[in-house]
């Protein structure tokens, strides 16, 4: 399995939250992604970063896939205006600190 773990600091906040909760609907309809969880920061130790998105995946082709994939373009895209959002983006996979 591989995870992409996507941090996020919302200047656009109710733009951001619906692109967000939009995603979060996608493993129904996109075969190369397995899940989307969506939350809020609540601990106030995450440097601005109040949202945060975890993605997961069955192999490293279904990410690949996932990257142009036309159903994730649009979110992708709105997700890149440094207006909008800043992100931190993390992918692990089973081999751990290896």
């Amino acid at each position: 399995m591989i995870t992409r773990t996507v941090l996020l600091k919302a200047h656009d906040r109710p733009l951001v939250e619906k692109t967000l909760l939009a995603m979060a609907e996608l493993p129904a309809r996109v075969d190369c992604l397995d899940s989307v969880t969506v939350s809020r920061d609540r601990s106030g130790r995450s440097l601005g970063y109040d949202l945060m998105m975890v993605l997961t995946f069955r192999t490293e082709d279904d990410l690949r896939a996932w990257i142009e994939h036309p159903e994730h373009v649009p979110f992708r895209d709105a997700l890149l205006d440094r207006e909008a959002v800043e992100l931190l983006v993390f992918e692990s996979g089973r081999d751990g600190l290896a």
